[in-house]
């Protein structure tokens, strides 16, 4: 099941009001953006060691849906994480 995640984060530069829905699936985790501010991504997904195993980046926008494969990923507990703007806008662990 999904969790809400409403975050407002300001740095020097801008202010950031970001929402986000988490939702982990068998073999996918999946983030349903609700507000977001215009602006490039970069997720990762870490493991247990600190280890990125998986990165990316995109535009993020508004009600956009995003997934990530795990069935790559050993059993074990991960942290997906999203930039934007060098300020982090999302982070949350799960469980493979």
């Amino acid at each position: 099941s999904g969790e809400v995640a409403a975050l407002s984060l300001s740095n020097n530069e801008a202010t950031l009001n970001t929402t986000a829905t988490f939702a982990q699936s068998t073999d996918a985790v999946q983030v349903m953006f609700g507000t977001v501010a215009a602006g490039k991504v970069e997720a990762r997904i870490i493991d247990a060691q600190g280890r990125v195993v998986e990165a990316t980046s995109f535009a993020a926008s508004t009600g956009m849906r995003r997934e990530w494969s795990t069935q790559q990923l050993s059993a074990g507990v991960y942290t997906l994480t999203m930039h934007m703007n060098g300020v982090n806008v999302f982070t949350r662990k799960f469980i493979k």
